[in-house]
């Protein structure tokens, strides 16, 4: 048979304890989405008349994140003055476009800090308006005509 316990079993429980250290590191970052730019379907008959279309890019920055939105047209124009390429074989045409910042569009949206979008986040999406123009349809095959934007999120 056991031995009876001992006294020292029978006391008061006896409580040992340990600290640990719970940590996260959050940084700050952004996260970007867009919307393609569409200026529909137009006939081919050249014409000085605005073909004006508008989209969105949404931005999501851990607040407050200051951020600055900088787009960039194939042809790396600073200014956000692009060209549309022709998508047949063959065709070197092109048709003129440019983004603007604001719908009156006379605020141009570049890749510069004197033309880019700034704002601070919020930790909730932020949606910010891209106004584009295409200054007038030059005399041109018709075709399909594409370009690619680059949007930037500096933060």
């Amino acid at each position: 048979t056991a031995p009876p316990p001992s006294a020292d079993c029978r006391g008061a429980p006896r409580v040992g304890f340990l600290v640990f250290e719970v940590s996260v590191n959050v940084v700050k970052s952004c996260l970007v989405s867009a919307d393609p730019l569409d200026f529909g379907i137009v006939d081919g008959i050249p014409s000085s008349a605005n073909i004006d279309a508008a989209t969105a890019i949404r931005v999501t920055c851990s607040q407050p994140t200051a951020y600055a939105v900088r787009l960039i047209p194939s042809n790396n124009n600073t200014n956000g003055a692009g060209a549309l390429l022709g998508q047949s074989t063959g065709n070197s045409d092109t048709v003129p476009y440019r983004l603007y910042s604001n719908s009156g569009r006379s605020v141009l949206w570049g890749s510069q800090p004197s033309n880019d979008v700034d704002g601070t986040g919020t930790g909730v999406q932020q949606t910010l308006p891209v106004y584009g123009r295409v200054p007038g349809l030059p005399n041109v095959r018709p075709d399909a005509y594409q370009d690619t934007v680059t949007v930037n999120v500096v933060y």
